[in-house]
């Protein structure tokens, strides 16, 4: 069995608790069906979404996540089902979501999850 790590800028991060894989097609807009119900299709290219999860992160953990995905554009490197190996691709990261577990007296906060989508450029 291979080792899984995650790396954002080709810094260690983190380890996702779970990763929800995603392949899609983007299509042209030459892409319809016909009036038979046939599709015609103009496939441009095929792309990954990678939905993480990360449970239990303390305020120095987020803030090492955060500062690494900051850029428009970043490499990720995960391991791929397809090419079953890692790979390194660039991404951008779409919404982000970060409950707050608890707020400890004299200030300290632990988060309950965070949560990221990164769509490949």
């Amino acid at each position: 069995m291979a080792t899984y790590y995650f790396k954002i800028n080709g810094h260690d991060v983190p380890q996702p608790a779970e990763v929800t894989y995603q392949r899609y097609d983007l299509d042209s807009e030459e892409s319809f069906r016909s009036l038979s119900g046939e599709m015609q299709r103009d496939r441009v290219a095929v792309k990954v979404k990678l939905d993480c999860r990360w449970n239990a992160l303390t305020t120095s953990q987020m803030s090492k996540l955060l500062s690494e995905m900051q850029d428009v554009f970043f490499p990720i490197t995960y391991w791929d089902p397809l090419e079953n190996n890692h790979v390194t691709k660039t991404f951008y990261v779409g919404d982000r979501s970060a409950p707050v577990y608890s707020m400890v007296a004299g200030g300290g906060i632990i988060f309950k999850s965070f949560s990221a989508n990164f769509i490949e450029k």
